[in-house]
């Protein structure tokens, strides 16, 4: 039997999904709903994708959610240089906004060159351009969350 009950009168009570009116109980932990997940006691997540990049810096990737964390090769680029690679991914458009956010780094910010990240978007991709903006080469692998708007 299906029911078609308007989404404004779901919520999760007590490890249950429960229509207001109590035509519906089902148990559940978790609901997904498109790329979100809602989880017991009404925290909303988007679903991320985590991907290493391989073989070289210029390597392309592929990751399908809204958002994500990406791992790059170790890098090497030299001081005032840079490189780009594309992410493959079905939610971005040419009018999409990708926010990125350095996480870490393996080599020492300064030392071993200031990496600075940009992007650029298009359909069903987005390019990631990496700037070397330290006077040393980059040594060390470099992780980050995008999201896209």
């Amino acid at each position: 039997m299906s029911l078609n009950i308007p989404y404004s009168d779901l919520q999760i009570e007590n490890n249950q999904l429960v229509s207001t009116n109590g035509i519906s109980k089902k148990n559940i932990s978790s609901l997904d709903v498109g790329t979100f997940s809602i989880a017991n006691g009404g925290g909303i997540w988007n679903k991320i994708s985590n991907v290493t990049q391989i073989t070289s810096d210029t390597t392309s990737v592929t990751s399908n959610s809204v958002a994500g964390s990406i791992t790059t090769v170790s890098l090497t680029t030299a001081a005032a240089n840079n490189f780009s690679f594309t992410v493959n991914n079905s939610y971005c458009t040419s009018t999409s906004f990708v926010l990125l956010q350095l996480v870490s780094y393996s080599g020492t910010i300064g030392t071993d060159g200031f990496p600075i990240l940009t992007s650029s978007p298009s359909s069903g991709a987005f390019n990631v351009n990496i700037y070397n903006g330290g006077s040393a080469a980059l040594a060390g692998t470099i992780n980050f969350l995008y999201i896209i708007f």
